[in-house]
């Protein structure tokens, strides 16, 4: 389904590392039998002080993003999953209300 990978930003010192998670992350979905989603987090913490974090958005691109992989996963698990799992999401996501009954299993 989906393969989240965490950086730091201390990756930026070294642009060729960067790039190189980059497009590992794109491969790893271009291929149809390895994951749908793939995602890159790239945040900013310091040793001394690390609860403190920051998530840098803007340095990753738009198909790698946290809302792209979390959108791309709720599609696929709904793709693959009968109708009757996951009946609240699909209602929210086509806007009308189901004939089914949520099976929990």
């Amino acid at each position: 389904m989906g393969f989240f990978f965490l950086l730091r930003s201390t990756v930026l010192q070294e642009k060729s590392a960067f790039e190189g998670a980059i497009d590992m992350m794109r491969k790893l979905k271009a291929e149809s039998d390895v994951y749908d989603t793939t995602c890159l987090l790239l945040a900013e913490w310091d040793d001394t002080e690390p609860a403190n974090v920051r998530v840098l958005e803007d340095a990753v691109p738009d198909d790698l993003s946290t809302n792209a992989f979390m959108a791309m996963l709720v599609k696929a698990v709904l793709d693959r999953t009968p109708v009757d799992m996951h009946v609240e999401v699909r209602q929210r996501r086509e806007h009308r209300e189901l004939s089914v009954e949520e099976t929990i299993v």
